[in-house]
């Protein structure tokens, strides 16, 4: 039976299982952590544009309205995913769990502040808006992005977890490559080649 790291004991958020050993079996943690980071970097300095543009909008209109304010703090949020997410690419290279902690504490955050405001749009929405059927669809639109952004949560919080404890094999190569490296080596075979080789010898 396989043993068990003491990192495989943690339990995401004390509920949400174990840490993942990749990312959905095709990337490895530190790929998948740079592709989530490389993805909010370039998301970031799209929402700092458009954010721009917003804050024109509400300075030249004059708009009192709560959706547009919240819609520009979700843009905000957004930016600030930018330095973490560099944050988190050097973690990668330097394998720093410190630099990946930084990151994945800030996507928890992240989390809450989305999801926050995104209730806070509904419910603007649905005043303005008697529409139930749209409304179902947004909750239900809504709902899946959260799970989405749980499941990306985890992975950048277990590749945390994998560099505390020290599983650096596994979090830059898999976990092929460390099954590989632990696989005992077979002596009767060893002795048999060393025999061949003795007897051509």
């Amino acid at each position: 039976m396989e043993e068990r790291s003491e990192a495989d004991k943690l339990k995401f958020l004390y509920i949400l299982g174990g840490p993942y050993k990749s990312l959905c079996k095709i990337l490895t943690l530190k790929s998948g952590v740079l592709l989530i980071s490389v993805i909010d970097i370039i998301f970031g300095i799209v929402c700092f544009i458009y954010s721009i543009k917003k804050a024109v909008e509400i300075i030249t209109e004059s708009s009192n309205s709560l959706n547009l304010y919240v819609r520009l703090f979700r843009l905000i949020v957004h930016v600030f995913a930018i330095p973490f997410s560099i944050f988190a690419i050097r973690g990668c290279y330097k394998l720093d769990f410190k630099d990946i902690t930084k990151y994945a504490d800030f996507k928890i955050v992240e989390f809450f502040l989305l999801t926050f405001s995104s209730v806070m749009i509904d419910i603007s929405t649905e005043n303005n808006d008697k529409n139930t059927e749209m409304g179902f669809m947004n909750l239900m639109f809504m709902i899946f992005l959260r799970l989405v952004l749980i499941f990306v949560i985890k992975v950048v919080w277990s590749a945390k977890v994998r560099l505390r404890y020290n599983e650096f094999m596994l979090f830059v190569h898999g976990e092929e490559a460390l099954k590989f490296m632990q696989q005992p080596i077979d002596m009767k075979r060893l002795s048999r080649n060393v025999s061949f080789d003795e007897t051509e010898i």
